[in-house]
């Protein structure tokens, strides 16, 4: 997938290093989807794509001499000039748009997960001193190596995952913490503190 570099996708966006929004990269990785932001500054890189949508407001969104009362007739026209539109004969070559994707497209194509999306919660919090971070009034415990240090989590479903996320996109997942149901509340690995601090427990 080739998308622009809005803010919803794209972070940052260099010659060097590409970070994706985390919500966009991990629904991307849940559909087995790879994005690859067009370069900045590079219309080219959606040339054909930008071409396309002209013509598809000319044929289908742009309806001449049509009148519509309601949603259902507009739905119905729209579908029409779809179908129209997809087996219209190419001009360079032979075949159409449908034909294309029944032979070369359509093969490549994989099922979608039997259950849809998600979006998650993201949060970023710093590690106190007590290797705690706070998230929405709740504290979950991470490794003592990581005070100081910010780190990401994310809720999904009944879990909350922390990650740390390294510089030039690395990360490195830190804990799966059951999601606390009540403010205030703490979640302790005891492994995770240190020695002087666990005997004192």
């Amino acid at each position: 997938m080739v998308p622009d570099n809005l803010k919803a996708s794209v972070a940052k966006h260099t010659t060097r290093e590409l970070v994706l929004n985390p919500t966009y990269r991990e629904m991307a990785d849940y559909y087995n989807t790879v994005v690859m932001p067009a370069r900045v500054r590079t219309p080219k890189d959606k040339a054909s794509v930008e071409e396309t949508v002209n013509v598809i407001y000319t044929w289908i969104i742009a309806l001449r001499n049509t009148q519509c009362f309601c949603i259902k007739e507009l739905n119905e026209e729209v579908w029409k000039k779809l179908d129209e539109f997809n087996k219209r004969p190419f001009t360079r070559k032979k075949g159409c748009r449908f034909s294309a994707f029944e032979e070369e497209e359509k093969i490549a194509l994989s099922s979608l997960p039997s259950m849809p999306y998600k979006m998650s919660e993201w949060k970023t919090a710093k590690v106190r001193p007590d290797y705690h971070i706070s998230v929405v009034s709740m504290f979950y415990s991470v490794p003592y190596v990581y005070c100081k240090i910010e780190v990401q989590s994310f809720a999904k479903g009944k879990c909350r995952v922390l990650h740390y996320f390294y510089r030039h996109g690395k990360e490195k997942r830190l804990a799966s913490r059951p999601k606390s149901l009540y403010c205030n509340w703490c979640r302790i690995n005891l492994e995770w503190r240190k020695r002087k601090d666990a005997s004192n427990v």
